[in-house]
């Protein structure tokens, strides 16, 4: 693919008894750096680093957070 081709999407998840499922939070041209996820979100480094190897679920936390690339201008989702 070449620039422009794609598109880096942060999404939100939520597991509670309402089973909200996946919310859009922010979308980069590029992939985001570890700064740029921690001013999106103020959260901490090591966080920042995780979301940025994909995300996903720790454990049994209830929110987490999952970063994916998908192709520009198509349905995506984020299984």
């Amino acid at each position: 693919m070449t620039m422009g081709d794609t598109i880096w999407i942060l999404t939100e998840d939520w597991n509670d008894y309402n089973q909200h499922g996946s919310y859009f939070i922010a979308a980069w041209i590029e992939k985001p750096s570890t700064g740029e996820i921690m001013k999106s979100l103020k959260t901490s480094e090591s966080e920042a680093q995780h979301i940025l190897s994909g995300g996903g679920r720790r454990g049994s936390e209830d929110t987490w957070y999952s970063l994916f690339e998908t192709k520009a201008g198509e349905a995506c989702t984020t299984d």
